[in-house]
């Protein structure tokens, strides 16, 4: 027997969904009787994952559905809306649902990635600083936070992530670009423990970038993603050479020089420093 194929397709008519289960009555019932409906009035963009095994017709074995939504700031957890105006446009991940056969494997981490670079796109094409989702338990709850979502402890589940820590996790590619403008050739070096030359070198792909420097440039791209926002450019690089205290007096540049690495326990004070510092907000 060949291995099943798997495609993401938008939704359209003729597609059999009674088939569906994802073992939440709710999430099935939305597929078959809302989620067409919500596609054609154009209230939510849904995609299903289509599974083709063999000469059998092909079957949906999951769903998502987003739409654009808008956040007011003070609701949001304070790593988020750090730097956000105080109604904030973002896209809200209204469904995501797996058929129970997939299951044992990573796709419902993978069918997750997916709808993030669908909001990806809608963002780059038409804004949106933030994705918002709403867990209905406890178990989905670990699920997002184990993707980067927090909540706010406030007694919902809602739970929010900004779409540039999104960005900065799903397309590191583009950091060699991004991370060489803001914070320039010099500053960028020393973080990743590079010379001018050799960065020169990596970024225009002359040669192509060591394993250990594409860890350390993500990890940077991850620190100035919490950054933005609350900081403007010249900020964010002045951030880097401020002692602080909960870095025992040492800078972030002092501990993000030489051979680090994101497990190191120092430099895993540096993100969480990023991800919680108060910062300034616009209003």
């Amino acid at each position: 027997m060949s291995a099943a194929a798997y495609r993401l397709a938008p939704l359209v008519r003729g597609l059999d969904l009674a088939a569906f289960d994802c073992g939440e009555p709710a999430y099935n019932f939305w597929l078959t009787d809302t989620a067409l409906r919500a596609q054609e009035s154009g209230s939510s963009r849904v995609d299903v994952l289509l599974e083709q095994s063999g000469s059998d017709p092909e079957r949906v074995v999951g769903y998502f559905a987003i739409c654009p939504t808008t956040v007011v700031r003070d609701a949001m957890p304070e790593p988020v809306r750090r730097g956000m105006p105080r109604s904030t446009p973002g896209w809200l991940l209204a469904k995501l649902a797996l058929d129970t056969s997939l299951r044992a494997g990573q796709w419902g981490r993978q069918l997750l990635r997916e709808a993030l670079e669908v909001i990806l796109d809608a963002a780059d094409r038409g804004g949106g600083a933030v994705i918002v989702v709403d867990p209905d338990n406890e178990r989905l709850a670990s699920f997002y936070a184990r993707s980067g979502f927090t909540g706010t402890g406030a007694g919902d589940l809602r739970m929010f992530v900004k779409v540039a820590t999104v960005r900065a996790h799903l397309r590191p590619p583009s950091s060699w670009a991004s991370m060489s403008v803001l914070l320039g050739d010099d500053l960028l070096s020393t973080l990743l423990g590079v010379s001018p030359a050799s960065l020169h070198s990596y970024r225009s792909r002359e040669r192509p970038t060591p394993d250990q420097v594409g860890v350390r440039l993500h990890f940077v791209a991850l620190v100035v993603a919490d950054l933005t926002g609350s900081y403007n450019d010249v900020g964010v690089r002045r951030w880097f050479d401020r002692p602080r205290a909960v870095l025992d007096g040492q800078t972030p540049r002092a501990i993000l020089t030489g051979d680090w690495s994101p497990d190191d326990e120092a430099v895993r004070r540096v993100r969480d420093l990023a991800h919680t510092l108060p910062g300034p907000t616009l209003t």
